[in-house]
């Protein structure tokens, strides 16, 4: 009878340890059916040279063609081999590798704060107006830096320009926090009411008083986003009866929407949406499904999509990108709404399409005027989402969150242990965020 499986493989035998090490089929047994021939279905098995021959270490690896040896792993012989179905134990279908000793020293991570979030003391999202009684968590998130120390400054932004600005009002500091050994120091603090008549002292009647938090090593500084708090002094000033809402400028204060100017990328090729960014910062912006495949057919609630965005020299920048659900008839709805920064000119953001959005998808942004007769929860072929991307070139901020003095402080959730995880996001440097 004849043989069918892997007849030959190929690969580095000499490879450094430390290292991932890829590994192929170079050549099938004629009568293996075109079926059978896929990587997917090959069985990778490591063997280590003793008294006796080459004995298996019993790691097998079905459709995962590499490996890495470890420290020591040039003090012994290997043998590896790829089959469909059971080993055989001879070359070429199997290759003798002598691990070597990796002489280069390993690169050491360049000491950086990364990013810095602000949320309840238990680590849950603040999602609604805040209380002078609350107690709130600053996280920074850093490089490099395990044991060092890092100190973190509540401050009131009364500044016009967004990011942080020594010229803002300081409020308060932390002492030195530690970096653990997970990159991460921690400040936990309440937002007293104290805090107003500080925030006071240059705009006394101001609507609202903007706080954020710095974390600060050896000069370098960053940035949480702004929390919001009324101001209990404000005076309004009179309006007559029947005046609408205005802007800063007097006019009627419009619903936010998508702006005409900015680059965009929808699921759909040939919608107006798609638009390429005329000041040329961004290079493209691309939707694709979780697996970073162009759509053949609209996304469903519940599934997780990418967002691609290249261009050159952005490393460190801030953008904020937006997902919109494109509605024909009334306003678009707004169902992603976040600031990042750069962390490669190869930027992906994972985007989960959750319950919150089918919901906003469905009645709109105003609750008090909800959209009617387009949504349908299987979003039908002429429904569309797309992707906008506001190139900045100030600090990062997060969403506003409004604080008002009255508010009741988030009851502490008993049933949560204190060494919970964290639900963060994680921007990996190679340009990769995960939302979670």
């Amino acid at each position: 009878m004849a043989k069918k499986g892997v007849y030959k493989i190929a690969g580095h035998t000499n490879p450094k340890v430390g290292k991932k090490t890829f590994y192929k089929v170079e050549e099938w047994y004629p009568e293996t059916p075109l079926s059978d021939r896929i990587p997917a279905k090959v069985t990778w098995e490591l063997f280590v040279k003793g008294d006796n021959g080459y004995e298996s270490t019993n790691i097998k690896k079905k459709g995962i063609n590499h490996f890495t040896f470890g420290p020591k792993a040039h003090q012994f012989t290997y043998k590896i081999e790829g089959y469909l179905y059971k080993p055989e134990g001879n070359s070429p279908m199997s290759m003798i590798v002598r691990p070597q000793k990796n002489e280069e020293p390993p690169k050491q991570k360049e000491k950086d704060i990364v990013g810095v979030s602000l949320t309840y003391e238990d680590g849950s999202k603040i999602t609604k107006a805040l209380s002078y009684r609350d107690r709130l968590k600053a996280i920074a998130k850093c490089e490099g830096m395990e044991g060092e120390k890092v100190v973190f400054t509540l401050w009131e932004d009364d500044t016009v320009k967004g990011g942080h600005n020594k010229n803002n009002q300081y409020i308060t500091q932390s002492p030195a926090t530690e970096v653990n050994k997970y990159g991460k120091a921690t400040w936990i603090f309440s937002l007293s009411p104290t805090f107003i008549s500080l925030a006071n002292k240059r705009e006394d009647n101001k609507k609202q008083h903007e706080y954020y938090v710095t974390a600060e090593y050896n000069g370098k500084i960053n940035s949480s986003g702004n929390v919001n708090a009324d101001n209990p002094g404000y005076i309004p000033p009179a309006s007559k009866p029947g005046t609408p809402k205005t802007g800063n400028n007097g006019t009627a204060k419009p619903k936010i929407q998508p702006k005409k100017d900015t680059p965009k990328a929808s699921t759909k090729p040939s919608s107006p949406n798609n638009q390429a960014d005329k000041k040329g910062n961004i290079a493209s912006v691309k939707l694709a499904d979780g697996k970073g495949k162009t759509f053949t057919k609209t996304p469903k609630f519940g599934e997780t999509i990418q967002v691609i965005i290249e261009g050159k020299d952005l490393v460190g920048k801030k953008y904020n990108l937006r997902i919109w659900e494109h509605d024909l008839v009334g306003d678009n709805d707004l169902l992603y709404n976040q600031i990042h920064t750069f962390k490669a000119d190869r930027q992906i953001v994972y985007t989960p399409l959750t319950k919150e959005m089918e919901q906003t998808g469905r009645i709109g942004n105003d609750p008090k005027n909800p959209d009617r007769g387009e949504y349908t929860a299987e979003w039908n072929d002429h429904q569309e989402i797309f992707a906008e991307v506001i190139f900045l070139y100030v600090s990062s901020k997060s969403s506003i969150i409004d604080v008002g003095l009255k508010e009741e402080p988030k009851p502490a959730d008993q049933k949560k242990s204190p060494a919970k995880k964290e639900n963060t996001e994680i921007t990996k440097t190679d340009g990769t965020c995960v939302l979670r």
